[in-house]
């Protein structure tokens, strides 16, 4: 029998183990397998960045908004009060919660809001708010004041109904309550106070208003805050170390136009020490009862005083008589 022939192997049958092998279905499954894995982690990659990107997108529209819409507060500032109003804190305090707090948020009606709530007080008139932004350097936040600008109504006097006190104040020509055709007081809620010179009113029979702030028109207190007025006015020119006003307790109005004796002075000014001093007819009348004229009058009582450095050393004085003494200028 012949023997076959062996083939020779080409060079491409040598080369057989070059040839990729047949994958097997777990081979197949295997890849598939990591094929989706590659595919899954790219996707949530991309999930992943674009929820950031969207993230810091929201969160600068949040960081803008929480800018534009940052409260920003002021501090409550009295510009150059009167003495007596820096000496009372409890005025001061109630100044401060009528504007809405010592620290109050800034907004675009703040400065027109303190304005209209101040004006409601029955102390305080003209009233003008601004805002003030003290520089400073750019990581420090600025300073911003409330600059309140106003006059005051100083009390002249104090009155007691029951357990109730009030002050009463006179109407000055700046004042929008003022009315040149006629004189005016208002009536003012009571607070401690330092610095000022409150004489008591005593017998008169009309009533107060109902509210503060309301003017009264009461013609015998009207007269007695006028001659206290007066009286102030000369304290402040004459004897400002040492206010004549100061030696007075009390102005009594029990015979106000006569009501109890016609011949007896209608208005009575008693001192501390129970010295009565007899103005006589209501201010602004002493010529309808032939009596010395206001200014007369005023004049002796400050050469009184300042001859006797009180107003303690009789048991009377009588303003009612003219006299012979050059009166003194009372404004």
């Amino acid at each position: 029998m012949a023997k076959r022939k062996k083939k020779k192997d080409s060079i491409w049958s040598r080369l057989a183990f070059w040839k990729p092998k047949k994958k097997t279905r777990r081979g197949k499954k295997d890849e598939n397998i990591a094929r989706i894995r590659t595919i899954a982690t790219i996707l949530g990659a991309v999930i992943v960045l674009s929820g950031v990107a969207v993230g810091l997108v929201y969160l600068n529209r949040y960081v803008q908004s929480i800018s534009s819409n940052r409260q920003v507060y002021a501090s409550l500032i009295l510009s150059s009060p009167p003495n007596w109003v820096s000496a009372s804190s409890t005025l001061q305090s109630r100044i401060a919660t009528a504007a809405g707090g010592t620290s109050i948020m800034l907004t675009d009606e703040t400065t027109r809001a303190i304005a209209s709530r101040l004006e409601a007080m029955p102390w305080m008139y003209n009233v003008k708010v601004q805002t003030k932004i003290d520089a400073e350097p750019e990581h420090v936040e600025p300073l911003r004041t409330l600059q309140i600008n106003a006059k005051y109504r100083k009390p002249v006097a104090m009155i007691q109904q029951g357990d109730l006190k009030y002050y009463v104040a006179w109407v000055e020509k700046d004042d929008p309550l003022y009315d040149a055709s006629e004189k005016r007081i208002v009536l003012l809620d009571y607070v401690p106070l330092e610095g000022v010179i409150c004489v008591e009113i005593t017998g008169f029979k009309s009533r107060p208003p109902h509210d503060e702030g309301q003017l009264w028109k009461s013609g015998e207190v009207i007269s007695a805050v006028e001659l206290l007025a007066a009286l102030g006015r000369m304290d402040s020119y004459e004897t400002p170390q040492k206010p004549l006003l100061d030696e007075i307790a009390t102005i009594d109005l029990t015979n106000y136009h006569g009501r109890k004796d016609s011949k007896e002075s209608q208005i009575v000014m008693v001192t501390k020490q129970g010295v009565e001093v007899w103005w006589g007819a209501p201010y602004s009348e002493s010529a309808r009862y032939a009596e010395a004229t206001e200014r007369e009058k005023i004049g002796s009582l400050y050469k009184y005083f300042e001859d006797h450095g009180s107003l303690s050393k009789h048991k009377f004085i009588d303003l009612r008589i003219a006299q012979v003494i050059f009166p003194r200028p009372m404004e």
